[in-house]
Parts: structure tokens; sequence; C-alpha cells
């Protein structure tokens, strides 16, 4: 998924957008007529889908909206992945700092947790998140900045010359990637008209 399939333009984006939340809107009713004890949980959620699309109609924070959508559904997926293979009574999601997360008073949060819900058909387990607005300042913090030396090392990584352009990635590339001492994989996914293929990069310490 990216941003273009929301659109070709602001307009098309919007449209989308729309009923992609008025279809969630509708889901939640059902839940909510469904199940009356959870009244007040599904009432909250649906008070925050309204503001996405109150924002949606008066073109507020569209570009943070696709972000939004973007981030919990992936986000979602690849923590099923997880999810679907232990057997967990807790999952917490902690994101880092983004203006995603203040869309409509952290509704990322409750989106994710739906994605996820739903990608896991259903399995139960408790679920944990912590609100990460563009100026919190989380408990967490330098636990998720690890995902972002390990992307950034990866991006700046020539395999074809085995180097780097900075001493900075050189302990992340050195100590933890190459010769595969830890049992860190790197791998690579592409596409084609064919589908999704997946392959090994493999890291070699210079002599």
């Amino acid at each position: 998924m990216i941003k273009e399939d929301f659109g070709n333009n602001h307009e098309e984006r919007k449209k989308t957008l729309k009923k992609e939340y008025t279809d969630l809107k509708k889901k939640y009713k059902e839940w909510l007529n469904n199940q009356p004890d959870q009244k007040e949980y599904y009432s909250q959620i649906i008070k925050k889908i309204d503001c996405v699309l109150l924002s949606i109609e008066r073109n507020k924070k569209i570009k943070q909206i696709i972000g939004m959508t973007l981030v919990t559904a992936l986000g979602a997926y690849v923590s099923n992945q997880v999810v679907k293979k232990l057997d967990l009574d807790i999952f917490g999601w902690f994101s880092d700092r983004d203006s995603i997360n203040e869309v409509c008073d952290n509704f990322s949060i409750q989106l994710f947790h739906t994605y996820l819900h739903n990608f896991s058909d259903g399995k139960q387990f408790k679920f944990l998140a912590s609100p990460a607005g563009s100026t919190a300042n989380a408990f967490y913090e330098q636990l998720v900045r690890i995902p972002d030396y390990i992307s950034g090392t990866i991006s700046d990584y020539d395999r074809k010359l085995n180097q780097i352009s900075n001493d900075k990635f050189d302990a992340m590339l050195t100590n933890y990637m190459a010769g595969n001492t830890h049992n860190n994989f790197v791998l690579k996914l592409s596409t084609d008209v064919n589908g999704l293929y997946c392959s090994r990069i493999l890291i070699d310490l210079k002599e």
C-alpha cells in the first residue's frame, strides 16, 4: 500500500478516506449493537471516527490521516505475524513521536488495535499502548530509536562496494549485522507484476 492508492489528487484522497472511515464507523455501530456491555468504549471510538470524518470534510490533517491509516494497517499486519505464532497474554504497541498520533486524540491507538484484532481473527490478549505525539517525551524513547539506527545503517550501506559513507554506522554494521554473529538477518523485499519476492543480503566483514 502506498500513498497513491488513496488517489491521484486531493479530492480523490478525500473521497477514499471518507469511505474508509465511514465503513469503519458502520462496523463499530454493528459491534455496539451486538455487544451492549461495550457501549461506552465503542461510543468513544465512534466519536473519534466522527472527528476524523469532520477533519476530512474540512480539509484538515489529510496528510496525517493518510499516514495514520498506512502506519497502523501495515504495523498491525506485521505485528500479527508475531501474535499468531506466540501464546501471549499481553501485546504492546509503543510508537515513536509522530504527528499521526495527534489526529483526534491519539485515535491511531484504537485504529491499530482494530486492525490487529481483525488480522488476528479475534485472538484474545491484553493490548497496551502509549500516546506519542510529535512533542511527547516517552519513557521508552531510547528503545524506539533502535529501528532508526538499523534502517539508517542499511540505507547507507553500499552492498556493491561493501562500505558505508560515515563512521557512525560502523558499530551497527560491524558488530550486529556483518557475519551474522547475532543471528540478525537483513532481507530485501521487491515486487513486480508477478508478486512479492524476498532475498537475504549477506554482509561480510572486511579482512
